[in-house]
């Protein structure tokens, strides 16, 4: 193998030395909120619905309220708009129990009676779109994105935009009304351009678990009547507003406390949501009970009842039609995709972002393609609940794109390498997408990739010099190499982040702000920003985070946008301090501000560094009265049009297939992750490991159910599989080049796309070696000796 790490880029980007020392996380490490231990606390247990879809028709509650020990249950009886009558998937909520201890609290959820109808459902895809399915959703909460179709348990996206031709700007309207796709140009048009045309369908990808550390649950401490939420998720201060509102108590009265989190990769991003007529549910109802009762209240989930929850992957099926030039040239792309959503979604309510052009080719590949169209099914069924998580909504759907792309590239007798290298995105580009169905006006365009680089890496590093077609290979153990592109939306637009810098008479400086640390390293990123742009020895960077009473607003956290929203606004702020120090110091020194320059907490003359004075010496000079004491710099950065950085990159896949047995060994993954500038380069590489994410479900970690019964079979981590390293060797490649104009050094998003091209890359591999297309995650060994013939 080449090695592990590669720079590409300028020499300034090389000698920014601050970010290349930093080795590990030294952010903000004051636990997590599962850590939370309060004098008189209480907690909570759940019971949970034993079926997959039934009506309650009665319950009650008295043997356990009347259990020493026990203070509130809480169920429909007594808080009827935080609970369902209808119940959509096994392990719903039907009743909380608050009491002393755990033990407690469980041995009372028994004792609570409840009356059933039980009615028929369907947990799997397929049934659920029959015509003579039963219904699996009794109601859609977002008619205005959901379009019916002939089947009620099948929708429609419905607010699609089709977009215009940018004008002269570089804005691209899209209609105002919902429309039934995405998309852009004349797919008809397109067909009578096309030379060849290359069609494919079938394609699903099993339900997937995010495998994390840290469970669901919060801690509610209200004193009087105000509350301290100790909980996760991504949006601290959109938590503290739904939290408020739907609780009935002022803003100013909750402290959402939101320290650390443990590497969920996306799948807090509901921060507490379940079905519940009142959104986030266990931050909402113990918030309630901690007032009710005036004591803290403790809720987390078990490891199996996290396995009800955090499923975030499912594509049940796909039809593709793309046309070509003979040289290669995308000419149109135009496609079906269903998506499987868990019942639970659409009271949830995440649904309804994941259709969009991040997740399709319209912007993978809108660097040749003139005309394209996604039309996007939901299917629901009543599965487990559905949440957000590392590539939200984007790995399935980019399955059947990655796969047909290399059929295409055989259809036209070009090395697929070379094929993407003919239609990738490039800087320039304009794209088109609706990422969460509001925006009516873009003018976005894509900033430099990098994917050329990656592509040339890529193919050195996985052998694929040695690439020969499948008709070539014979002998029992085949070899097989294969390769796709990805490409996702780094937050979005309007999202946004504020900062507050403060400068010290020591020379060191605190940093206030309150974006999300999910576990990958954000507050070290942050202080290696602060620290470069001040001069200071990262060390000498504090950073204040992680409560709404006390710190500035941030926006939502989404999709591994920190760098380029909370990373921007501290950034300037940091500028803004040092001007304002620069425009003290000038006239102490003689000279204009834009002569001076500070380093080690020292401003000096850059002409003549023997004119000099500390940041003390020019504080202390201000005086006890000065307004100016506190040296502070304050800036707001929000994500809008323009030249939009990407989470892209090019993910390699080598493979050896076994044709007697169908096993599948020797897996390896070259993931060339095109970063721009690695802020946190150690925290890159990590990513890039993650890839054992979407690893899981190659190798056989999907949902696997009871067909009588709905009950997941594989609901624990014994049961469940997921990838380790021993499964795979992972390469992740950091692929830094003179990077993206919206961001001060050049850094791109990473963290979310690393695990939408593995599955594409993965069935182009088993194709390489075996001379079939597999197009059914998870790519177990009956399938693949049933699609060899051989079961």
């Amino acid at each position: 193998m080449a090695e592990q790490y590669r720079v590409i880029g300028s020499q300034k980007l090389k000698d920014m030395t601050i970010f290349s020392k930093v080795k590990g996380n030294t952010g903000t490490n004051r636990g997590y909120s599962s850590d939370v231990q309060l004098p008189g606390m209480l907690h909570c247990k759940a019971l949970r619905s034993p079926y997959s879809r039934a009506d309650i028709l009665s319950i009650d509650t008295t043997s356990a309220e009347a259990m020493p020990g026990v203070h509130l249950v809480m169920s429909i009886n007594n808080y009827p708009k935080l609970f369902f009558n209808q119940l959509v998937f096994i392990g719903q909520e039907i009743a909380l129990v608050i009491a002393e201890t755990e033990e407690i609290a469980k041995k009372a959820t028994r004792l609570i009676k409840v009356e059933y109808d039980v009615l028929p459902f369907a947990v799997e895809p397929i049934e659920a779109m029959k015509p003579d399915a039963p219904v699996t959703v009794p109601v859609h909460p977002f008619p205005f994105l959901e379009k019916p179709t002939d089947n009620p348990n099948v929708t429609t996206y419905s607010y699609a935009g089709w977009y215009s031709e940018p004008n002269e700007k570089g804005i691209c309207t899209k209609r105002t009304v919902p429309y039934d796709y995405h998309g852009f140009g004349d797919i008809e048009q397109g067909e009578e351009e096309a030379e060849v045309i290359v069609e494919s369908e079938g394609f699903s990808y099993g339900l997937q678990h995010a495998s994390i550390m840290e469970t669901g649950g919060c801690v509610a401490d209200a004193k009087d009547d105000v509350v301290d939420l100790y909980t996760h998720g991504y949006w601290p201060y959109v938590t503290r507003y739904l939290v408020a509102s739907k609780v009935g108590i002022p803003i100013s009265k909750l402290n959402v406390i939101n320290y650390n989190n443990g590497g969920d990769f996306g799948s807090h991003v509901d921060g507490g949501q379940e079905p519940s007529n009142v959104g986030p549910s266990y931050n909402v109802t113990m918030v309630i009970a901690s007032l009710a009762l005036q004591r803290p209240v403790r809720y987390f989930y078990t490891p199996d009842e996290e396995m009800m929850y955090r499923w975030g992957r499912g594509g049940c099926g796909s039809r593709d039609r793309y046309g070509f030039k003979k040289d290669g040239t995308l000419v149109f792309m135009d496609q079906d995709f269903y998506r499987n959503y868990c019942t639970g979604d659409a009271f949830i309510g995440i649904n309804f972002s994941k259709f969009n052009g991040c997740s399709s080719g319209l912007k993978l590949y809108a660097h040749n393609c003139k005309h394209q169209k996604l039309t996007g099914y939901h299917v629901y069924t009543n599965g487990p609940g559905h949440t957000g998580w590392q590539g939200f909504g984007c790995p399935e759907a980019h399955f059947p794109v990655n796969v047909t792309m290399d059929m295409a590239a055989e259809k036209l007798g070009i090395d697929p390498v070379e094929f993407q290298k003919i239609n990738h995105p490039r800087a320039g580009d304009h794209w088109y997408d609706d990422c969460y169905g509001w925006t009516q006006g873009v003018g976005h365009w894509m900033a430099p990739t990098g994917m050329d680089k990656a592509l040339n890496i890529g193919a050195e590093q996985i052998g694929w010099s040695s690439w020969q077609h499948p008709s070539e290979k014979t002998g029992r153990i085949r070899h097989g190499i294969g390769v796709a592109l990805a490409m996702q939306n780094t937050g979005g637009e309007d999202l946004y982040s504020s900062a507050i810098v403060s400068l010290t008479a020591d020379g060191s400086a605190i940093l206030y702000a309150n974006n999300k640390d999910a576990g990958q390293g954000a507050w070290t990123r942050e202080k290696a920003i602060t620290a470069e742009v001040l001069g200071i020895e990262f060390e000498k960077v504090q950073v204040g985070a992680g409560e709404t009473k006390h710190l500035i607003r941030c926006g939502w956290q989404l999709c591994s946008s920190g760098t380029l929203t909370q990373g921007k606004a501290t950034y300037d702020a940091c500028m803004q301090a040092k001007e304002k120090l620069f425009d003290l110091a000038a006239p102490k020194l003689g000279v204009n501000p834009e002569d001076l320059d500070t380093k080690d907490g020292v401003i000096f003359v850059k002409s003549d560094e023997s004119k000099k004075m500390t940041w003390g010496q020019l504080i202390m000079s201000l005086g006890p009265r000065s307004q100016d004491w506190d040296i502070v710099g304050y800036a707001r950065h929000q994500v809008g049009p323009g030249p939009t950085p990407q989470d892209k990159n090019v993910n390699f896949i080598s493979l050896d297939v076994d044709t007697e047995t169908g096993q599948i060994s020797n897996i390896k993954c070259s993931m060339n992750i095109c970063i721009g500038k690695a802020i946190f380069p150690r925290a890159v590489e990590g990513i890039g490991l993650g890839v054992h994410h979407a690893l899981d479900a190659m190798v056989g970690g999907c949902a696997i159910f009871d067909p009588t019964t709905g009950k997941l079979l594989n609901d624990t981590w014994v049961d469940y599989t997921v990838a380790s390293i021993g499964d795979s060797e992972v390469y992740p490649n950091c692929i830094e080049y003179e990077g993206d104009p919206t961001h001060p050094y050049g850094a791109s998003g990473c963290g979310q796309a690393t695990q939408d091209a593995v599955a594409g890359a993965f069935s182009n591999a088993l194709y390489n070696a075996i001379g079939v297309r597999m197009k059914e995650v998870p790519f177990t060994p009956d399938k693949i000796l049933k699609a060899l013939g051989k079961i």
